[in-house]
């Protein structure tokens, strides 16, 4: 009696917890409260007898425990290496009591978990049983939350192809219709709000505010759900991408009247990205610098609770930010802490790398051993066939001379391209041989002109300046021009730098020595190039700069960098009299060497001159 008494007393007090777990904002002092009292009833149930009643009855804890833990405002690592724990306990007890429901809800679990921790290869495998399972025991829920979720797999990967899209609409598609089919209004609207939440990944906001619009009136009867906070804000940030700004406000200040970040992991996520997304509205669209910088320095109090990508985000933006409201000295500190974190990030994405390899040889392992059974299979139904012997001798040889006649043919492409890859390797050392002997020289008489010719000029300025000033400062001048056609020979180590640093050096150091106004604009996310092609790319913009300090007589110039996923574009802009009104023989060399250089880089050179200005644009290859 005193058994069934507990049984019964946990049974009441798991469904008062699968109500209050559908309320995924309440403050993380009550969610702790929550959390130690599933902890006794889950020690309880471990010491009562196994049973089909009370594992399910533990099973069920184990997933609110999981659900709530989670919800906790917690470190990210912390986070990550105990994702996986609980999902894991569910499924065995599933699988140890048989029962098909708990074992697609513990997939499900799982395959949750390995894709927040990356390895999406793994996670949509996971998907996919589950969607097999649930469509068997006609668990329709699961079935269309398993397709959301995979949907997901292939809408939030790194670099998205046409073919992960339709992928992600197909099941999105699927889901909705088993959701409307069976009233499940919860995942009616992961449908919409997710779709929406696509569409803006894909920067499509137009389209993503016709998901929330027609969300937005069914959420009105469902406040208490995870989405009618999300539709607000994300109705707030489509309005201002789309220029409603006023409307916009009306939705973003009602979102902020019941934003709460002590009210768990998501709610602290969801409020700190549309702080976020403001930042980048004001810095992108508005050129609001000062507005864009206030929600970003908002955003920036949650940045120790962020994956190393979005902190890395966050120092590149604070580098626009602050470039544009000419605050050199902060854009200079986000810049280094932008390229640190830019390194740390690249090592993390490596050792992702490592693991998915890791993971993929698994499951070939098991393909393979799969295949091996069959083989064996195969070969019984051989020996019980005596009359398709012949006719599968027959083919397998013919196999066996087609694959040889396809292993010799790659054979000689692989031989061709070796002696291709030798010819490429040997010019490439030629070439680089060529530029380090340039290189060379050029440092030599760098050097030359700083020790000697600038030491000269020195101390001559200091005799004649005692008994003429006039001649002392013209004096002076040569001798500036000469540290500066030193600086601009010496040769800058690009492994230790970047071209964004080498190059806002060299614009602060046109802005000290001359009556040109220089601005560096860079756009998109800065590729590391290796370092002999960075140089010459510098080559080439100190030569496009002292063309235009030489010959162009202009006010304003300005360099911008555009990185794109495969090329590098480098527009450099003057305001002044343009190349046609130029008679200059030493300019028309110096285009010269940087068509020769251009070509080099296989780029691509135009010139664009209207005799109010000059534009020049150089797209290379990444």
């Amino acid at each position: 009696m005193k058994q069934i008494r507990i049984i019964l007393f946990l049974i009441l007090q798991l469904a008062v917890l699968a109500t209050q777990a559908q309320y995924i904002f309440i403050s993380n002092s009550k969610r702790v409260q929550l959390l130690d009292s599933l902890d006794k009833k889950i020690q309880l149930l471990r010491t009562v007898k196994n049973s089909f009643g009370n594992d399910t009855l533990l099973f069920n804890s184990l997933d609110v425990y999981h659900y709530h833990y989670f919800e906790i405002n917690q470190d990210f690592t912390e986070q990550k290496q105990k994702m996986s724990v609980i999902p894991d306990s569910m499924y065995k007890i599933a699988k140890r009591i048989k029962w098909k429901k708990g074992v697609a809800i513990a997939l499900l679990r799982q395959a949750d978990a390995t894709s927040y921790l990356g390895d999406k290869a793994t996670a949509v495998a996971l998907y996919q049983e589950t969607i097999r399972i649930s469509q068997l025991q006609k668990l329709y829920h699961e079935q269309s939350l398993a397709l959301i979720n995979l949907a997901i797999c292939y809408a939030y990967r790194k670099n998205t192809t046409n073919d992960d899209w339709e992928k992600t609409v197909e099941y999105m598609d699927k889901a909705l219709g088993i959701a409307q089919k069976h009233n499940d209004i919860e995942n009616i609207h992961q449908y919409y709000n997710l779709m929406g939440d696509f569409h803006i990944i894909r920067k499509q906001y137009d389209k993503a505010l016709k998901y929330y619009e027609t969300e937005y009136p069914m959420l009105q009867k469902h406040k208490y759900m995870i989405g009618y906070r999300t539709n607000l804000a994300y109705l707030g940030i489509c309005y201002l991408n789309t220029l409603q700004e006023e409307k916009a406000w009306t939705f973003l200040n009602r979102f902020f009247e019941i934003s709460n970040t002590n009210e768990g992991s998501y709610a602290t996520y969801l409020h700190y990205t549309v702080l976020n997304e403001l930042g980048h509205y004001y810095l992108n669209v508005q050129k609001d610098y000062k507005k864009a910088l206030q929600f970003q320095l908002q955003y920036a109090q949650n940045i120790h609770e962020l994956p190393l990508f979005n902190v890395t985000s966050h120092y590149e933006t604070m580098v626009k930010i602050y470039s544009g409201l000419k605050n050199r000295k902060k854009t200079v500190q986000y810049q280094k802490l932008y390229l640190s974190a830019l390194d740390s990030l690249k090592l993390e994405t490596t050792a992702k790398k490592f693991s998915e390899i890791e993971n993929q040889l698994v499951i070939e392992k098991k393909e393979n051993q799969i295949q091996m059974l069959k083989n064996k299979g195969l070969e019984t139904d051989i020996i019980s066939h005596k009359k398709n012997i012949i006719f599968l001798i027959i083919s397998l040889l013919f196999i066996i001379g087609l694959f040889g006649l396809l292993f010799y043919s790659d054979y000689l492409k692989k031989i061709k391209n070796k002696t291709e890859l030798l010819l490429a390797k040997e010019r490439s050392q030629t070439e680089n041989q060529i530029i380090n002997a340039q290189e060379t020289e050029r440092n030599r008489i760098a050097q030359d002109l700083h020790d000697e010719v600038g030491n000269s000029l020195a101390a001559l300025k200091n005799y004649v300046s005692q008994t003429n000033l006039e001649l002392g400062d013209k004096i002076n001048k040569i001798a500036q021009d000469v540290r500066n056609i030193s600086h601009n020979l010496a040769s800058i180590d690009f492994i230790a730098t970047t071209l964004s640093m080498a190059f806002q050096n060299l614009v602060n150091r046109h802005n000290e020595a001359e009556n040109i106004d220089y601005e560096l604009i860079e756009v998109g996310n800065e590729v590391k190039l290796p370092a002999e092609r960075e140089l010459i790319i510098y080559r080439i913009v100190c030569e496009l700069l002292n063309n235009i300090q030489k010959h162009s007589k202009a006010q304003k110039a300005t360099i911008q960098l555009v990185y794109e996923a495969k090329s590098l574009t480098i527009i450099v802009e003057d305001d002044g009299i343009g190349i046609k009104n130029k008679v200059n023989t030493a300019e028309g060399i110096g285009l010269k060497h940087i068509q020769t250089r251009v070509a080099y880089l296989n780029g691509k050179l135009t010139i664009d001159d209207d005799g109010k200005g000059t534009i020049i644009v150089i797209d290379i290859p990444i």
